[in-house]
Protein backbone atom coordinates (compact mmCIF):
# COMPACT_ATOMS: atom_id res chain seq x y z
CA UNK A 1 0.00 0.00 0.00
CA UNK A 2 1.49 3.36 -0.98
CA UNK A 3 1.78 6.35 1.38
CA UNK A 4 -1.21 8.18 -0.13
CA UNK A 5 -3.46 5.15 0.37
CA UNK A 6 -2.29 4.76 3.99
CA UNK A 7 -2.99 8.47 4.61
CA UNK A 8 -6.46 8.13 3.10
CA UNK A 9 -7.29 5.08 5.24
CA UNK A 10 -6.03 6.82 8.40
CA UNK A 11 -8.03 9.97 7.68
CA UNK A 12 -11.17 7.98 6.96
CA UNK A 13 -10.80 6.03 10.22
CA UNK A 14 -10.21 9.26 12.12
CA UNK A 15 -13.22 10.79 10.41
CA UNK A 16 -15.41 7.92 11.52
CA UNK A 17 -14.20 8.30 15.10
CA UNK A 18 -14.81 12.04 15.08
CA UNK A 19 -17.80 11.86 12.71
CA UNK A 20 -16.28 14.37 10.30
CA UNK A 21 -17.29 14.01 6.70
CA UNK A 22 -14.03 13.43 4.87
CA UNK A 23 -14.18 12.35 1.26
CA UNK A 24 -12.09 12.27 -1.89
CA UNK A 25 -12.34 15.37 -4.03
CA UNK A 26 -12.17 19.11 -3.74
CA UNK A 27 -14.57 21.51 -2.09
CA UNK A 28 -17.02 23.27 -4.38
CA UNK A 29 -16.03 26.80 -5.39
CA UNK A 30 -19.59 27.93 -4.68
CA UNK A 31 -22.96 26.52 -3.72
CA UNK A 32 -26.60 27.37 -4.15
CA UNK A 33 -26.79 29.83 -1.25
CA UNK A 34 -29.32 32.44 -0.15
CA UNK A 35 -29.34 35.31 -2.65
CA UNK A 36 -29.26 38.94 -1.48
CA UNK A 37 -28.36 37.83 2.03
CA UNK A 38 -29.66 40.16 4.74
CA UNK A 39 -26.93 40.15 7.37
CA UNK A 40 -28.89 42.35 9.78
CA UNK A 41 -31.88 39.95 9.80
CA UNK A 42 -29.54 36.99 10.32
CA UNK A 43 -27.94 38.45 13.46
CA UNK A 44 -29.05 37.33 16.89
CA UNK A 45 -28.99 33.95 18.61
CA UNK A 46 -29.14 30.62 16.79
CA UNK A 47 -29.36 27.21 18.49
CA UNK A 48 -27.59 24.22 16.98
CA UNK A 49 -30.26 21.56 16.39
CA UNK A 50 -28.18 19.05 14.41
CA UNK A 51 -24.69 19.10 12.93
CA UNK A 52 -21.90 17.04 11.49
CA UNK A 53 -19.92 16.29 14.64
CA UNK A 54 -16.97 18.54 15.32
CA UNK A 55 -13.94 17.55 17.38
CA UNK A 56 -14.14 20.81 19.37
CA UNK A 57 -17.72 19.98 20.40
CA UNK A 58 -16.95 16.55 21.90
CA UNK A 59 -18.41 16.43 25.38
CA UNK A 60 -20.53 19.51 24.77
CA UNK A 61 -24.22 20.32 24.57
CA UNK A 62 -26.49 23.34 24.28
CA UNK A 63 -24.44 24.83 21.44
CA UNK A 64 -25.41 28.33 20.36
CA UNK A 65 -24.10 30.98 18.02
CA UNK A 66 -24.63 34.69 18.62
CA UNK A 67 -24.10 37.07 15.71
CA UNK A 68 -23.85 40.84 16.21
CA UNK A 69 -23.44 43.34 13.38
CA UNK A 70 -20.49 45.69 14.02
CA UNK A 71 -20.04 49.26 12.79
CA UNK A 72 -17.37 48.13 10.29
CA UNK A 73 -19.84 45.77 8.59
CA UNK A 74 -18.27 42.63 10.02
CA UNK A 75 -20.33 40.30 12.17
CA UNK A 76 -19.04 39.46 15.64
CA UNK A 77 -19.39 35.69 16.19
CA UNK A 78 -19.66 34.10 19.62
CA UNK A 79 -20.07 30.33 19.70
CA UNK A 80 -20.86 28.79 23.08
CA UNK A 81 -21.61 25.38 24.56
CA UNK A 82 -21.90 23.73 27.92
CA UNK A 83 -19.05 21.28 28.52
CA UNK A 84 -19.82 17.96 30.20
CA UNK A 85 -18.14 19.16 33.42
CA UNK A 86 -20.73 21.94 33.64
CA UNK A 87 -18.62 24.89 32.54
CA UNK A 88 -19.39 27.04 29.51
CA UNK A 89 -16.89 27.24 26.68
CA UNK A 90 -16.92 30.08 24.16
CA UNK A 91 -15.07 30.90 20.98
CA UNK A 92 -15.21 34.35 19.44
CA UNK A 93 -14.31 35.71 16.04
CA UNK A 94 -15.87 37.56 13.14
CA UNK A 95 -17.55 36.87 9.81
CA UNK A 96 -17.76 38.88 6.64
CA UNK A 97 -19.44 38.47 3.28
CA UNK A 98 -16.96 36.82 0.92
CA UNK A 99 -19.03 37.01 -2.27
CA UNK A 100 -18.96 40.02 -4.57
CA UNK A 101 -22.71 39.84 -5.18
CA UNK A 102 -23.92 39.95 -1.55
CA UNK A 103 -25.03 36.32 -1.48
CA UNK A 104 -24.73 34.23 1.68
CA UNK A 105 -21.12 33.13 1.20
CA UNK A 106 -19.31 34.26 4.34
CA UNK A 107 -15.80 33.78 5.67
CA UNK A 108 -15.48 33.25 9.43
CA UNK A 109 -12.21 33.94 11.26
CA UNK A 110 -11.28 32.68 14.74
CA UNK A 111 -8.08 32.99 16.74
CA UNK A 112 -7.49 29.44 17.98
CA UNK A 113 -5.02 28.80 20.83
CA UNK A 114 -1.89 26.96 19.66
CA UNK A 115 -3.08 26.85 16.03
CA UNK A 116 -3.41 30.61 15.47
CA UNK A 117 -5.80 32.25 13.04
CA UNK A 118 -8.34 29.82 11.54
CA UNK A 119 -10.65 30.71 8.68
CA UNK A 120 -13.58 28.75 7.31
CA UNK A 121 -16.29 29.37 4.81
CA UNK A 122 -19.83 29.68 6.14
CA UNK A 123 -22.40 29.26 3.39
CA UNK A 124 -26.05 29.75 4.29
CA UNK A 125 -27.83 27.29 2.02
CA UNK A 126 -31.30 28.25 3.18
CA UNK A 127 -32.90 30.37 5.90
CA UNK A 128 -36.11 32.22 6.60
CA UNK A 129 -34.19 34.40 9.13
CA UNK A 130 -36.80 33.83 11.87
CA UNK A 131 -37.01 30.04 12.33
CA UNK A 132 -34.26 28.01 10.68
CA UNK A 133 -30.94 28.07 8.85
CA UNK A 134 -28.99 25.36 7.03
CA UNK A 135 -25.25 26.09 6.83
CA UNK A 136 -22.39 24.35 5.00
CA UNK A 137 -18.62 24.62 5.23
CA UNK A 138 -15.84 22.79 3.41
CA UNK A 139 -12.04 22.74 3.67
CA UNK A 140 -9.62 21.16 1.22
CA UNK A 141 -7.08 18.75 2.72
CA UNK A 142 -3.84 18.16 0.81
CA UNK A 143 -5.57 18.82 -2.51
CA UNK A 144 -7.03 15.31 -2.58
CA UNK A 145 -9.60 15.27 0.19
CA UNK A 146 -12.27 17.56 1.56
CA UNK A 147 -13.54 18.01 5.10
CA UNK A 148 -17.20 18.99 5.15
CA UNK A 149 -19.28 20.41 7.98
CA UNK A 150 -22.96 21.28 8.09
CA UNK A 151 -25.39 22.63 10.65
CA UNK A 152 -29.12 22.92 11.16
CA UNK A 153 -29.82 26.00 13.27
CA UNK A 154 -32.99 27.34 14.83
CA UNK A 155 -33.96 30.52 16.65
CA UNK A 156 -35.36 28.30 19.42
CA UNK A 157 -33.90 25.28 21.22
CA UNK A 158 -36.15 23.07 19.08
CA UNK A 159 -36.86 23.27 15.37
CA UNK A 160 -40.37 24.45 14.51
CA UNK A 161 -42.46 21.69 12.92
CA UNK A 162 -43.30 23.83 9.89
CA UNK A 163 -39.57 24.33 9.19
CA UNK A 164 -38.65 20.63 9.02
CA UNK A 165 -39.66 20.09 5.38
CA UNK A 166 -37.77 23.22 4.30
CA UNK A 167 -34.65 22.05 6.14
CA UNK A 168 -34.87 18.59 4.59
CA UNK A 169 -35.29 20.10 1.12
CA UNK A 170 -32.19 22.30 1.62
CA UNK A 171 -30.14 19.29 2.75
CA UNK A 172 -31.28 17.24 -0.23
CA UNK A 173 -30.77 20.08 -2.75
CA UNK A 174 -27.20 20.59 -1.50
CA UNK A 175 -26.43 16.88 -1.68
CA UNK A 176 -25.43 16.73 1.98
CA UNK A 177 -25.10 13.39 3.75
CA UNK A 178 -28.22 13.34 5.94
CA UNK A 179 -26.91 10.41 7.99
CA UNK A 180 -23.88 12.47 9.09
CA UNK A 181 -26.05 14.92 11.05
CA UNK A 182 -26.16 14.23 14.78
CA UNK A 183 -28.68 15.83 17.15
CA UNK A 184 -27.40 18.44 19.62
CA UNK A 185 -28.73 18.23 23.17
CA UNK A 186 -30.45 21.51 24.07
CA UNK A 187 -31.45 20.75 27.67
CA UNK A 188 -29.61 23.49 29.58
Amino acid sequence: MNAAAVLLVCLCLAAQGLAFEISVGKCPKSADVVKNFNVKEYTGRWYEIEAYSQVWELGGKCSTADYTLQADGKVHVKNAMRFWLGNDITQEGYAEIASDNGDAELLVTFQVPIFGKRQANYWVLDTDYVNYSVVYSCADLAGLLKLESAWILSRDATLAADSKDLVEAAIQNAGLNRKAFKPTKQDC
